[in-house]
């Protein structure tokens, strides 16, 4: 395949990630607007600050979604020992992916703490994208110890971890839901905005944080391809000609 090549590929998102980062910019321009001139309970300035557990919903869709294309991902490149491509997709996901876990747990304490009077609890949604957030941190920490040639062990070590955590990860779920039940309807707070801010805000805000967190994931698989393909004869003759 054409974009099987770590060049072609980095050529390709080069030319797709400004395209993205536009449509995610447009995609929150109409995020403010509609919660300006359009929302009946969930505009910026008012009481009601149901937006933002709007966005800590979308944005821990993207990130479990970001989980599990890590370990997919993990799971391909163990597979496929010489490709230096899905080994590059795969370490430039959980940079990204842990952003957004981050982004989605604090969206959720700062609407927890409006709802229960805290910015935490052991509810298990804010209490599994913890563990997530630690399985992505210790991803990130294994592929990138020291020792440059032991790179491919450190990438099979990682890609383990995601894998097992993918496995894991459900169960802790259940589990926290069994110790500790949700503390949240959420089909209540789906149902606030009389039925039309919930569902047209997450849409919003779940392709926004799409586009973006695309975007950021081919934007670090090119740093990631030249890291390991700097000494390619492409690599050195687009240096040399001022392509990269």
């Amino acid at each position: 395949m054409y974009l099987s090549e770590p060049k072609n590929f980095y050529l390709f998102a080069g030319s797709v990630i400004p395209k993205l980062l536009w449509l995610a910019s447009g995609l929150l321009i109409a995020c403010v607007v509609w919660m300006f001139g359009f929302s009946s309970t969930t505009a910026i300035g008012t009481a009601d600050i149901y937006w933002v557990f709007y966005a800590h919903l979308a944005a821990s869709v993207v990130s479990v979604g970001s989980f599990f294309m890590l370990a997919l991902m993990s799971l391909l490149m163990i597979l496929r020992k010489d490709s230096t491509l899905v080994a590059s997709l795969t370490m430039a996901i959980a940079p990204t992916g842990i952003l957004m876990t981050v982004f989605a747990i604090g969206a959720g304490a700062l609407f927890g703490r409006t709802l229960w009077g805290v910015y935490w609890v052991w509810d298990l949604r804010l209490t599994g994208l913890l563990i997530q957030m630690l399985l992505f941190f210790a991803f990130i920490t294994i592929a990138n110890t020291p020792g440059i040639s032991f790179q491919r062990q450190n990438d099979v070590r990682a890609g383990w971890v995601a894998i097992l955590g993918a496995v894991l990860l459900p169960g802790a779920y259940f589990g926290f839901d069994f110790v500790t039940p949700m503390q949240h309807d959420l089909g209540n707070s789906l149902g606030r905005s009389s039925g039309q801010d919930a569902p047209i805000l997450i849409a919003m805000m779940m392709a926004m944080f799409v586009m973006y967190t695309t975007a950021m994931i081919l934007a670090r698989t090119r740093t990631v391809i030249l890291e390991r393909e700097h000494r390619a004869v492409w690599a050195q003759e687009d240096a040399l000609e001022g392509v990269l």
